[in-house]
C-alpha cells in the first residue's frame, strides 16, 4: 500500500511536470526570450563603422562638422537628420545632395528596414569633423607634399626654359591657406606659375617644404582617336614638351588642308588626302 502511493505521487509530478513544460505561457515566454537575444545588436557601433567617407568628398566640406542622427523605430524603419555645418548658409545648398549619400550608404548595409529591429525607439549620432587635422603640422607638411607630387607635371612647365630645367625651391604653406615660392632668385612670374599649379588650401598650421622642381619629364603619350589632333602646325607654335600624340590603330596621321602649317589629324586612311 505504501509503495502504490509513492508511485501514485510520482505519477502525478510527472503529469503537472508535463503540462507545464507544454502550457502556451511557458512557449511564449520561450519565444520571448529567444526573440530578445536574437535582436541584442548595437547599431550605434554599426553606424560608426559603416564607410560614409566617400559622401565628404567635395572640398567644400573640409574644414567643417556635421552630426549625423539616425533614428531606428520598434518597427525597424529607420530615418537620417542632419546638424551642424549643413545649417551653415555656404553648406545649405549641399545639405540635400549630402543626406542623399549618406541614406544610400546606410540603406546598403542596412536596407530599407533594420532586421532585427530594437524593443524600443533608438537615436544614434556620429559627428564627422574635418576641422582638427589642419591644425596638425605633421598633417599639415603631408598634404603639401601630396599636393607637390599631385601636379609635378604642372610644375615642370616652370622651368622648362632654364638652363639646366631644374629648380631648388622653398615653399611655404602659410596658416591663411596660401603658398609662397622662395626662390634662389627672384623671379616674379616663375614664382606665380609655382603657386598657381599648387592651388591654396584650408586655414590651418604653417609649415615648409624644401623639395627639387624638374622640368625633365618622361613625356606622356596620347593615342589619338579618328578625327583627333596628332601634329601641331606651325601657326600654333611648338607642340607641348611633355606629350607625344599617336593615332590609334588602323589611323593615320595626315594634313588636314587649308593653310599653310595646319594641323594634322588621324584619319582612317592608308593614304593621305592631297590638299593643295
Amino acid at each position: 500500500m505504501k509503495g502504490s502511493s509513492s508511485l501514485d505521487i510520482r505519477l502525478v509530478a510527472l503529469a503537472l511536470l508535463v503540462c507545464w513544460l507544454a502550457s502556451p505561457g511557458r512557449e511564449a515566454s520561450a519565444q520571448r526570450t529567444a526573440r530578445r537575444a536574437v535582436a541584442t545588436r548595437d547599431l550605434g557601433a554599426e553606424l560608426g563603422r559603416i564607410d560614409l567617407d566617400a559622401c565628404f568628398e567635395d572640398p567644400a566640406w573640409v574644414d567643417s562638422a556635421t552630426r549625423v542622427s539616425v533614428v531606428v523605430h520598434p518597427d525597424g524603419v529607420w530615418a537620417l537628420a542632419l546638424d551642424g555645418a549643413v545649417t551653415d548658409a555656404s553648406h545649405a545648398s549641399m545639405a540635400l545632395a549630402l543626406r542623399t549619400c549618406l541614406e544610400q550608404g546606410l540603406r546598403a548595409v542596412w536596407g530599407e528596414v533594420i532586421a532585427p529591429a530594437p524593443r524600443r525607439d533608438e537615436v544614434h549620432v556620429r559627428t564627422f569633423d574635418f576641422r582638427v587635422h589642419h591644425e596638425d603640422p605633421v598633417v599639415r607638411r603631408a598634404e603639401l607634399r601630396e599636393r607637390f607630387e599631385s601636379v609635378r607635371r604642372d610644375l615642370s612647365r616652370c622651368v622648362m626654359d632654364l638652363p639646366g630645367r631644374r629648380l631648388d625651391v622653398v615653399l611655404r604653406l602659410g596658416v591663411d591657406g596660401r603658398v609662397e615660392a622662395v626662390l634662389p632668385r627672384p623671379d616674379v612670374n616663375r614664382g606665380i606659375c609655382i603657386t598657381n599649379s599648387l592651388g591654396t588650401f584650408m586655414p590651418g598650421a604653417a609649415v615648409t617644404l624644401r623639395d627639387t622642381i624638374d622640368g625633365r619629364v618622361a613625356p606622356r603619350a596620347v593615342t589619338a582617336g579618328e578625327g583627333e589632333l596628332c601634329a601641331w602646325g606651325g601657326h600654333r607654335g611648338p607642340p607641348p614638351l611633355d606629350e607625344v600624340r599617336t593615332c590609334a590603330a588602323g589611323l593615320t596621321c595626315c594634313a588636314a588642308g587649308g593653310a599653310a602649317g595646319s594641323d594634322s589629324i588621324c584619319m582612317r586612311t592608308t593614304h593621305c588626302p592631297a590638299y593643295p
